[in-house]
Formats: C-alpha cells, sequence, structure tokens
C-alpha cells in the first residue's frame, strides 16, 4: 500500500535532509499532502534554514529567522517596533510611534513637508497645486512671475524691497525668513536679516559640538529691528500682540526666550529666542551678530530640549495659564547653565573669522574681561551650576560665567571633563536621560577648578 510505502521511505530517510527532500518530491508525486507535510516538519528539525521547505509549509523568513504564519510575523513586528521605539524614545500616539515634542504639532493636524517643515493639509494641497513658496509666503502660479520681477508679496499687495521692509518693519507682521537650519522672524531690514542670517549658521558647527547633533527641526529666533521695541513687546505688547513675557537678560533687553508668546486668534505657539540689531545705532551695530548668534543657540538648545507637553496644555488652553512658564522649564532635561552656557558660547566666546595675524579668540578675552568687570568668576562654582534667569543685574554674570564653562569644556583641553562631555553627547543624540552624566560633568569641573581658573586667566 502507498500507506505503508511512505512509511518505509519515511524510516529510510532517517535525519538525512536530501533523503527527506526527496521523500517530499514522492509525496507530491503520489498525491500524499498530509505525509508530504510530516516529512517537511522532519526536514526542517534537521535543517531548520532549509527554505524550499519552510516555503511549501507557508513559513516566511523575517530578520534571520523563521515565522510559521503571516499572523505571527504581524506579532513580532509589532513587539519590535515598540522596543526600538522605545529605545529612541518613541511614545505610542494614535496607533503610531512619535516623538513627544511632534505630538503638539500633530494634534493640530500637521505634518512633515518636503522640506522637513512642518505643513499644514492647505500648504500640502498648495504644493500640489503648483505653487511657490517665497519665504514662507504661498504664492499662486498666476502670480509667481512677480517674483521673478523682484517684488514681495506682502498680504494682498506686491511691493519692491524698500516697500517690503517697512510692511515687515512692525512685530505684528515681520519677515519670516527661511535658512538651511533656521527660520528667521524680523522686523530687520532685509540687508540685516541676510547677514544675521550669516552669523546664525556661522554658530551651528559649534552647537552641534556642544550637544553633538542637530535638532529634529530647524530653529526659530525673532530678530527685532530695535532694543526699544523689543523691551515694548517684552513689557507691555505691541500692536493688539500681548506681552511676549519669557526668561531672559531682560533688563538690559539683549536676549530672551519668549516661551509665552501665543498667538490668540490662530491658537499657535510662537516662543522663541529673541533679540535685537540695529545697524544704525552704534553698540546695535557693534553687538548685533554677538546678539543674534546667542540667540540662536538659545533656541538651538529649546529645540534639542523642548517642553511638549507644556506646550500642548497652553494649545489647549488656548493661551498660557498660571504656573505656564514654571511648568515649561521643569520639564527641561538640560539645566540653565548649559543651556544659557551654549547660547552665550556661540555669542561671546567661539573662535571668530579674523584676517591673517588676528586673534580669533578676541571674542573669548572680551568676554572674560567683562565678567571681570561684573566681579569675576564665583568663588564657589555651585551659584553657577545651579543659577536661575531671574530679570536682575546677577544673571548678566552668571551667564558670562556659564559661557566660560562652555568654553572650557570645549576648548580647554581637560580629559576628564572632555570625556564627560562626550557621555552626554551620546546620550543627548540617543534620547536618553542626561541626568547622572550631567552630574558628573559637573563634578569633573569642579574638580577642575584651578585648571578652568588659568585657562581664563582668571
Amino acid at each position: 500500500a502507498v500507506d505503508d510505502e511512505f512509511d518505509r521511505r519515511f524510516e529510510a530517510a532517517g535525519d538525512d535532509a536530501a533523503k527527506l527532500w526527496d521523500l517530499v518530491e514522492w509525496c507530491e508525486r503520489t498525491k500524499l499532502d498530509k505525509e508530504a507535510n510530516t516529512a517537511l516538519r522532519k526536514l526542517i528539525k534537521v535543517e531548520p534554514d532549509h527554505a524550499r521547505a519552510r516555503k511549501k509549509l507557508g513559513h516566511v523568513r523575517f530578520d534571520g529567522q523563521w515565522f510559521t504564519s503571516e499572523k505571527k510575523l504581524e506579532a513580532y513586528q509589532e513587539k519590535e517596533a515598540a522596543r526600538l521605539a522605545k529605545e529612541q524614545g518613541l511614545i505610542k500616539w494614535k496607533k503610531q510611534w512619535v516623538r513627544e515634542q511632534d505630538i503638539p504639532f500633530l494634534e493640530r493636524g500637521l505634518v512633515r513637508g518636503p522640506d522637513g517643515d512642518w505643513w499644514t493639509e492647505d500648504d500640502l494641497e498648495k504644493h500640489e497645486e503648483g505653487w511657490v513658496r517665497q519665504d514662507l509666503v504661498w504664492v499662486s502660479p498666476q502670480e509667481a512671475e512677480k517674483i521673478g520681477e523682484g517684488l514681495w508679496k506682502c498680504g494682498e499687495e506686491w511691493l519692491d524691497l524698500e516697500g517690503a521692509n517697512r510692511y515687515h518693519a512692525r512685530p505684528n507682521q515681520p519677515w519670516r525668513i527661511p535658512s538651511d537650519r533656521l527660520i528667521l522672524r524680523t522686523t530687520c531690514t532685509r540687508e540685516v536679516a541676510a547677514g544675521a542670517i550669516l552669523e546664525m549658521e556661522r554658530a551651528v558647527p559649534d552647537l552641534v559640538k556642544i550637544f553633538g547633533r542637530m535638532p529634529d527641526q530647524k530653529v526659530e529666533v525673532f530678530l527685532s529691528g530695535n532694543g526699544a521695541i523689543l523691551g515694548t513687546l517684552c513689557s507691555e505688547g505691541f500692536g493688539g500682540m500681548p506681552a511676549i513675557e519669557g526668561r531672559g537678560l531682560i533688563e538690559s533687553v539683549e536676549i530672551v526666550f519668549a516661551e509665552s508668546w501665543f498667538h490668540v486668534e490662530e491658537r499657535t505657539w510662537h516662543g522663541v529666542a529673541s533679540t535685537w540689531w540695529d545697524p544704525s545705532e552704534e553698540n546695535g551695530a557693534r553687538f548685533g551678530p554677538h546678539r543674534a548668534r546667542a540667540a540662536m543657540g538659545l533656541g538651538f538648545a529649546d529645540a534639542i530640549d523642548p517642553s511638549p507637553k507644556a506646550v500642548e496644555k497652553l494649545i489647549q488652553k488656548k493661551g498660557p495659564f498660571d504656573g505656564f512658564a514654571e511648568s515649561y522649564y521643569a520639564e527641561k532635561q538640560l539645566p540653565e547653565w548649559f543651556r544659557w552656557g551654549a547660547s552665550c558660547y556661540v555669542g561671546r566666546y567661539y573662535a571668530a573669522q579674523v584676517e591673517r595675524g588676528g586673534d580669533p579668540f578676541w571674542t573669548r578675552k572680551w568676554s572674560v574681561d567683562n565678567l571681570k568687570r561684573k566681579g569675576g568668576l564665583p568663588s564657589f562654582l555651585r551659584g553657577v551650576f545651579e543659577m536661575e534667569m531671574t530679570g536682575r543685574e546677577e544673571d548678566s554674570r552668571n551667564v558670562l560665567s556659564a559661557g566660560l564653562l562652555m568654553a572650557f569644556i570645549l576648548d580647554g583641553q581637560c580629559g576628564p571633563v572632555r570625556a564627560a562631555h562626550a557621555e552626554l553627547k551620546v546620550a543627548l543624540k540617543e534620547g536618553k536621560d542626561p541626568g547622572k552624566i550631567l552630574d558628573k560633568l559637573r563634578k569633573e569641573i569642579e574638580k577642575h577648578e584651578d585648571e578652568l581658573r588659568a585657562f581664563a586667566g582668571l
């Protein structure tokens, strides 16, 4: 009988993979489907990676292993996706894994556009219909030729550059100019804005050295055309806009992070690092580049270490609520000294581009001299490490001191300090909690305080 013949052949094949495969083919020729499966199951025990046997059994190979059904593969993929997502710091949101800081954008229905920025559905539709963008303003195909004529879309009008500069000189209708790694919101002229963008882009390599990576989206900075307007914005608001409030060097109106800047009608949060550059005013022309760089540093730090939960709650409540600023900064993983130290470093302690024979570290010497005039580096570094921006005069000394600490970390050639900083950059790149490594970095700086003071000449 055929059944007896199968039993004889099966016993004769033993654990020989080739003979078992021959038996499978014999079973198929003789229409013994059940017996063929018996031989196939024995074959994959003998040779687990026998691809033809696995295929006949309906198994699926994925990630270097075999799954006996599509359902089991899907279960594995779901479990593996969850594991990898958690390793990358992602969280589950509406059946998809996302970065926590993206949730406020996703809640508003935004999606990533071709350039990596957040777009609305309307943006996507316009892009698909052939509209083009001038800066961040959409221009219809019928009007696109005006761009080639050197005109600028300002509201419903097309203006020449001089007219456009006047139009955008008001804080409630600023230029919004994108570059490779930032978006500049500014009331300055287009010429000043170009210089500011150049300085801010130049600060990026140093910021990557500090944080170990680029932010996941472009950094946005607000640059006012003069200090008086920025001061008014901070204290009173402007043209129907509420006071931007925020944390920073407010008394001297140099730079502030406007975490409470919220557009009520649009229900959009505009929290950005804010400063000013007025080339018509002596100190404005001299210090404008340094302020712009420092604002880029502060915005970069916030983009690396955002506060998505606080922002999401602000949007839900349609504006800043009691305790918003406290909750915004409580969510940070990086302390004030590190974030403001990064800002101050790229604004005042960086290696400048100089003519041949010039001193690239004149900015550092200038900043240390400023620090000396304000009392020098505190005798106890704890005050710098535990600094909080309070709006008082002591903030300036603390920020200058934090910038000096960052200069020592990057340029001081102290092995233990550099090693701790390298660990911190890995943690930030991998999305891990940096708390313990920050403590280690602080302790190493404190241990090598004499080297720090010698580095600064203090």
